[in-house]
């Protein structure tokens, strides 16, 4: 009888070893599909940065090239103007309809293409705005850290630092490799799913002040641009008048009465 028991025990103890190995063994697999997960989302972030670079170097051309062609139309009107008077003059009536009409087409089809762009680089602002930007913070044990374990510093730096209790929404966190280092480090993307809980957590950030960590929030370059011609309007306003009250948020100036 002792013999069964032990056997029987045995056999218990077997099955219980192979279930916590079969349970160790998902418990991995469901860790290394959520770390490929994030890296092929970090991967495709990379990618839309890339393209918008690409767009935007794209539209600066585009716009450079509408004007050029827009004064080169006028200078080409003004010089017709000037010698349309002239015996000297071979061009007939129908050839100047006919360069007007393929220089203005060119122009309309340049431009089009221009604001085509324009509003593929709306769209992609507007995801813009719900990201904040972490400088500073160290890599946790090497150059590849897990992108679990950064997901749970940064939001401890938010329960500790900033004092949220609450768990925000977040859709993805990453460490942007492909960009400058600040205080030695690769700087961190925050995106947030609600732009009120992005907000929230940059309204505390000056609790970060005199630390070697901070927060900012992340600008498009066309975003920066408009930012800057607004903080020199700022200034000239401020000279004029230093008790005018104004809040500078995002892209947009808002100046009190």
């Amino acid at each position: 009888m002792k013999e069964i028991q032990h056997v029987k025990r045995s056999a218990n103890g077997a099955d219980h070893n192979e279930m916590n190995h079969s349970s160790s063994q998902d418990f991995s697999q469901i860790i290394q599909a959520q770390h490929e997960l994030l890296s092929e989302q970090g991967r495709q972030i990379h990618e839309l940065k890339v393209k918008l670079d690409n767009n935007l170097k794209l539209t600066d051309g585009l716009q450079t090239q509408i004007e050029e062609m827009q004064d080169a139309f006028q200078e080409w009107r003004e010089r017709e103007k000037s010698v349309s008077g002239s015996s000297s003059t071979t061009i007939t009536n129908n050839d100047d309809l006919s360069v007007t009409t393929g220089l203005q087409e060119q122009i309309d089809r340049l431009t089009s293409a221009y604001n085509g762009i324009q509003d593929q680089l709306y769209e992609i602002d507007k995801s813009w705005k719900n990201n904040l930007i972490l400088y500073g913070l160290p890599y946790s044990d090497s150059m590849d850290e897990d992108p679990l374990i950064l997901e749970e510093r940064v939001r401890d730096i938010f329960h500790k630092k900033l004092h949220i209790s609450r768990d925000m929404a977040i859709h993805r966190i990453t460490r942007l490799w492909y960009g400058p280092d600040c205080r030695g480090y690769k700087p961190i993307q925050i995106a947030f799913s609600q732009y009120k809980d992005k907000e929230e957590v940059l309204r505390k950030a000056r609790l970060l002040k005199g630390g070697s960590i901070y927060l900012s929030e992340d600008f498009s370059r066309k975003v920066r641009q408009h930012r800057h011609e607004l903080i020199k309007f700022m200034k000239e306003v401020k000279s004029r008048d230093p008790a005018r009250r104004m809040v500078l948020r995002y892209d947009k100036l808002y100046i009190g009465t």
